[in-house]
């Protein structure tokens, strides 16, 4: 995504205290595009794949995540951006044993705020929240078994197992790129297994998750 990864990078220099990039062999120009990002800015940090074979988005959000320097974390994908103010919120928000959230700006330009009390039926937040490093290793980081598409629910739903409370704020935070043809698409298709893993894995099934956020 070397077309939209300076504009992600751009909208958390102003509010976060590093910025950390990963590229997994990427085969566009990612790589220059990072190169170019980390001579401008002392802030941002880029790490690129050395194996022959991807990690995957659960592997490079945890080795990102373990080089952080600060506790509080945000994900974002590429191709979307922080709003001005955004990651402020999320920070000024956050309480002890939570996880912070809160609503997007989509493709059309609308704003979808964070749908509150839904954790029992889908990803509240995408990727796109803040939670606490020490958190991410108390539940065993992301989860490669969702590499699918569900990564970002499933860790959710460990937080959650774990105590974690998801916590939401009404502002938006972020843009959200809709893509009809990517992970995400490909999750909903074989949602009832997705169901299944986590089940297995969480000993909780999406529908069955009863909390306040």
């Amino acid at each position: 995504m070397a077309d939209t990864l300076a504009r992600a990078v751009e909208s958390a220099l102003d509010e976060a205290d590093e910025v950390l990039l990963y590229d997994d062999g990427s085969t566009d120009d990612t790589q220059t595009v990072c190169w170019n990002i980390t001579a401008q800015s002392k802030t941002v940090r880029y790490l690129r794949r050395r194996s022959a074979v991807p990690i995957g988005v659960c592997g490079a959000r945890n080795l990102l995540i373990s080089h952080a320097a600060g506790n509080l974390i945000i994900p974002l994908d590429a191709d979307d951006w922080f709003l001005p103010g955004g990651i402020a919120a999320l920070r000024k928000a956050h309480q002890e044993h939570s996880f912070i959230y809160g609503g997007w700006v989509d493709s059309r330009g609308e704003h979808r705020p964070p749908p509150i009390g839904m954790l029992n039926r889908k990803n509240v937040a995408k990727a796109t929240f803040l939670f606490e490093k020490e958190h991410w290793l108390q539940v065993g980081g992301y989860n490669p078994l969702f590499n699918c598409g569900a990564e970002d629910y499933a860790f959710m739903l460990a937080l959650h197992n774990a105590g974690i409370q998801g916590i939401a704020i009404d502002e938006p935070v972020y843009h959200y790129t809709d893509n009809d043809t990517g992970r995400a698409a490909r999750c909903k298709a074989r949602w009832p297994i997705i169901q299944d893993m986590m089940e297995a894995v969480y000993g909780i099934r999406p529908g069955d998750v009863h909390q306040k956020a």
